[in-house]
């Protein structure tokens, strides 16, 4: 299967939950928004079945989003019917990790291969702004506890905002930037970042546009790997994803 450029699409993600357990200022308002009646989600057979679909098209990588995935019960199901689809071959989660320290087991038997978390700030105090929920020190465990288990393969998103973008090189952000954005909030482009992960650190200076300026990559570092990724389009988030590569496993976070 290839899309309208001739490029092969081999990765697939199905949102499997329109709930979320956090309320970040970037993605919703305070009360949360209307959530769809269960009858009106697919259930884990018939993602099943699609993902068996696009596997007989090509996909690989199935990645599992949300909302919070996690807040859906037996998420493990899902990941184990993945993983024993023909054809699949890796399957990943994106989440804010408030619940992944008490789920990780389960789905680690289940053969999950990735974890992307969703960590704006070290510093508590802005978390609680941010998300509106009082949740790092959980946040922070299942980090930790992803980040001890071999194999499993550890990033972090990052997006800039008006609470945590001014943040300097103090520890209380998991990445680092400056002047991604003017004074009216528009983005102006990434000029520096730096990623703290156990005792590495590294500062990538200037970063510029990859090919078709959706974003770039800067491989070029004494430390984790990371660059950042454009939305899909403006309308649909005006933030910015900031991501780490692949975080070292043990040690602490800051």
């Amino acid at each position: 299967m290839t899309d309208g450029r001739n490029r092969d699409v081999s990765y697939l993600r199905l949102s499997v939950t329109d709930r979320c357990n956090l309320r970040c200022t970037y993605c919703m308002p305070a009360e949360g928004v209307p959530a769809l009646a269960h009858s009106d989600m697919l259930s884990y057979e018939e993602l099943l079945r699609l993902a068996r679909l696009f596997a007989r098209l090509g996909t690989r990588r199935v990645r599992l989003t949300g909302g919070e995935p996690l807040v859906r019960k037996n998420l493990e199901r899902l990941v184990a019917g993945l993983k024993e689809a023909p054809g699949i071959e890796w399957v990943g989660l994106t989440t804010n990790g408030v619940l992944l320290k008490e789920q990780l087991p389960a789905l680690l038997s289940a053969g999950l291969d990735g974890v992307n978390l969703s960590l704006d700030t070290l510093d508590r105090a802005q978390y609680r702004v941010i998300t509106r929920r009082d949740a790092l020190h959980q946040v922070l465990e299942g980090l930790e506890a992803a980040r001890s288990c071999s194999g499993l393969r550890v990033k972090l998103n990052c997006v800039p905002t008006g609470v945590n973008r001014k943040q300097g090189g103090d520890g209380t952000s998991p990445v680092h930037w400056q002047g991604p954005f003017d004074g009216k909030g528009a983005f102006r482009g990434v000029r520096r970042l730096s990623v703290s992960a156990g005792a590495a650190a590294a500062d990538a200076g200037p970063v510029s546009p990859g090919p078709g300026d959706h974003g770039a990559v800067d491989s070029d570092l004494p430390g984790p790997g990371f660059g950042y990724g454009r939305p899909v389009c403006d309308q649909y988030c005006g933030g910015l994803q900031l991501y780490g590569g692949d975080l070292p496993p043990g040690g602490p976070v800051s």
